[in-house]
């Protein structure tokens, strides 16, 4: 019933299809309780939303399972992307611009340089640290993080930190350790009140998730935010902060140097998310460790309880702050030739802000133009594959990783076909489009790929989003459309994109998908038929 509640009851369904997958859904959660079997939960709850999205369509109650694109008119941002000029204000009514000077963007290239310039300026930091990010690693390069902020500390009394993480892979732990163990030594040397690390953990379903396991609850949600602000300028990235980041995972990494107005607002939205997020501290007895706790309380809304009521109250007030944070003012100062536009996706709070541009950028891409969407994980949504056939370009690419360059590659047990998978899910992309659309595979020896984004006339989309279902309707995520009249820029951001398109093959993944086992054909229909919104 909670289920059915935050969805929604769809009108113009039929009440037999309705009541057939709402019993089924039922009657398998009725044994769990004879059998407290958790995956029969699971299998209930997507097996309701499945028959729901299938028969229903696209757009599904409050939430929805596909994001639900405004209408936006789609000669401004034809205009916006090809002069840019006196519109850019009007893609969206809730869309803040930045004008920014192109000289202060700097593209990076390859892992070591990220790691080398996120250590170089911490150090140089004097007033501000602001990092968001899914998690953070314990090896020796990723102790240079905290190193690099323990140095910056030190030479700057009146600089403050803040360090934001998912509260689930926050706590996991390697070789002993996680971000409670590493930033304990920079809390109890500086305080709590200059070094803050916040865990936030994604609001979903009220209390659904309160007694599932922390790897059930990363499933459902996480804070997948990347993003730096050291002092006044800002990192833009899908990054995390791991060794595979620092060597082997090849990734993108703008710099927006000292420019205000872009990092003021960065740092306000980590800061709001951090507000709503549970503290770290230090306790009596634990000095070793930091202990996560809320603010507002005892513990997170979905642990008060079985009424959804503060769940309601807490989604209300985190969606208000974030919308007070989309409707500021534009900011565009003399001289500005690029412009910045941040964009905001927490579906579990009902705000799609990312996933409707997205779609909106593809839908207008200029009659004429070359269109590039690279994902790490490419489970694109049925808004993605309708704005494809809708649109203007006369070429679209979509980058992803080989099933060797994936993440997950040579992973055990079932995480082994997760590579499989995202085949499987290009395959059935490709087949749901009315026009053609060239599949390049990334692959490069002994490296991963995680890069994504989009690239169009002039301009580029970069961030924390994969584009897929996970980060539509699950994951908090930020990402960044920056538009541009600079040649320079331009050509920088062609020079980024070939520099990818290098290790790329072009591949007929639907063919390689039919080429599959039999056996493994099985694995593959079960998992991109019953855990694909989640992957």
């Amino acid at each position: 019933l909670q289920f059915l509640y935050f969805i929604g009851v769809p009108s113009g369904v039929s009440a037999s299809m309705f009541l057939l997958y709402v019993g089924v859904g039922i009657g398998l959660l009725a044994a769990v309780f004879a059998h407290q079997k958790l995956w029969m939960v699971w299998c209930g709850v997507v097996l309701v939303a499945r028959g729901l999205r299938r028969h229903v369509g696209p757009h599904i109650g409050r939430r929805g399972i596909e994001p639900r694109v405004r209408d936006v008119n789609k000669e401004v941002l034809k205009g916006v992307v090809s002069g840019l000029k006196g519109v850019v204000h009007a893609v969206s009514p809730h869309v803040p611009t930045f004008g920014i000077r192109s000289e202060n963007v700097e593209l990076l290239e390859t892992p070591e340089e990220f790691l080398e310039s996120v250590v170089e300026r911490l150090e140089r930091a004097q007033t501000r640290i602001f990092i968001a990010t899914l998690y953070l690693g314990t090896s020796k390069r990723c102790s240079r993080i905290v190193d690099a902020i323990d140095t910056a500390m030190a030479a700057s009394p009146g600089l403050t930190t803040t360090v934001l993480v998912d509260y689930g892979r926050g706590q996991r732990k390697e070789n002993g350790e996680s971000v409670l163990t590493l930033f304990a030594g920079l809390v109890r040397k500086y305080s709590a009140e200059r070094v803050k690390i916040r865990m936030f953990m994604v609001p979903l379903c009220g209390a659904t998730f309160r007694h599932a396991p922390a790897t059930i609850r990363e499933i459902a949600g996480v804070q997948h935010v990347k993003a730096f602000v050291i002092d006044a300028s800002t990192l833009l990235t899908g990054a995390n902060l791991n060794d595979d980041y620092f060597t082997n995972r090849q990734d993108r990494y703008i710099w927006i140097n000292d420019t205000a107005n872009v990092s003021d607002w960065t740092a306000s939205l980590i800061s709001v998310l951090a507000d709503f997020s549970y503290r770290c501290l230090l306790l009596d007895g634990h000095n070793e460790a930091l202990t996560p706790s809320f603010p507002h309380g005892h513990s997170h809304p979905i642990y008060s309880g079985p009424s959804p009521s503060p769940y309601h109250e807490f989604s209300e007030e985190i969606v208000a702050q974030l919308l007070q944070l989309l409707d500021v003012a534009d900011d565009i100062p003399a001289g500005t030739d690029t412009y910045v536009m941040p964009l905001i996706q927490l579906a579990a709070v009902g705000l799609e802000h990312e996933a409707n541009m997205i779609v909106q950028s593809i839908i207008t891409a200029p009659v004429g133009a070359s269109l590039t969407i690279s994902s790490a994980y490419p489970n694109f949504t049925r808004c993605i594959s309708n704005a494809m056939n809708s649109s203007g370009a006369d070429t679209i690419r979509v980058v992803a990783p080989a099933e060797d360059a994936n993440g997950f590659h040579g992973a055990k047990g079932a995480k082994a076909f997760v590579p499989l998978s995202y085949t499987s899910f290009l395959a059935s992309f490709v087949g749901s489009l009315t026009r053609r659309v060239s599949i390049a595979l990334w692959s490069k020896p002994g490296w991963t790929y995680h890069g994504k984004g989009l690239w169009f006339q002039n301009g580029t989309i970069i961030g924390s989003t994969n584009i897929g279902h996970r980060s539509t309707s699950l994951d908090a995520e930020l990402s960044f459309m920056i538009l541009t009249k600079s040649e320079g820029l331009n050509a920088k951001l062609e020079r980024e994109l070939r520099l990818l398109l290098n290790d790329t093959t072009e591949t007929d993944v639907v063919s390689q998908h039919a080429a599959q086992k039999y056996s493994t054909k099985v694995v593959l229909f079960f998992i991109t038929n019953i855990l694909y919104p989640f992957l």
